[in-house]
């Protein structure tokens, strides 16, 4: 992925100066931001729809990433998942896959589990900016985790902290810190593989 502008990566892994570099991209675009969140989570509550919840999480993310770009977003672009039967159902096969492998890694003492977590962690960021899909998706967060799972791991809890401390704003502070949180995930991304967010 070849892509011009300055990247997280150059914050060396200071988490203090990635949510800086986060919170700026944030504020560009916070109302739509919020909005897309809000659209999420009542979605993802709403009888019926919430079992696609997988699907309308992933044009969650190819909208925060559009506006990562500072490109303009449309109504589309939230339904990235559908846009065409053969991605449907290769994000279909990758969802399934993940979930299976993850809930026997749990069955299997935990650890196993949390291990899967944290290796697939990145399936639905390629899916957006790499635009593979199914088993490829799967194999290629696994190949941006190796050899740096650990690192992942602190990270994901850094994260959890983060939208910890948005719940206790009385849930409110939640509509901020997911797509916070969708940032950060994108901008580690970057980190991970070395490339930079194109705007």
């Amino acid at each position: 992925m070849e892509i011009q502008s300055k990247s997280i990566q150059d914050y060396n892994g200071d988490y203090s100066k990635m949510l800086a570099y986060a919170w700026d991209l944030l504020k560009k675009n916070l109302p739509l931001y919020i909005g897309l969140s809000l659209i999420s989570m009542i979605l993802n509550f709403i009888p019926y729809i919430s079992i696609f919840s997988i699907f309308i999480n992933i044009g969650f993310f190819n909208c925060c990433y559009k506006l990562m770009k500072n490109e303009t977003i449309d109504f589309n672009d939230f339904f990235f998942s559908f846009q065409s039967f053969s991605r449907f159902l290769n994000i279909l096969v990758a969802v399934v896959l993940m979930t299976i492998a993850i809930i026997i890694g749990y069955a299997l003492l935990i650890i196993p589990g949390i291990y899967l977590s944290i290796a697939l962690l990145f399936t639905t960021i390629v899916m957006v900016t790499e635009k593979k899909v199914g088993i490829d998706a799967l194999k290629r967060s696994m190949e941006i985790v190796d050899g740096k799972w650990w690192n992942v791991f602190m990270f994901c809890g850094f994260l959890f902290l983060l939208n910890i401390a948005g719940l206790l704003c009385l849930l409110v502070g939640l509509i901020v810190t997911i797509p916070l949180t969708i940032i950060l995930l994108f901008e580690y991304y970057f980190f991970l593989t070395k490339a930079k967010l194109e705007a």
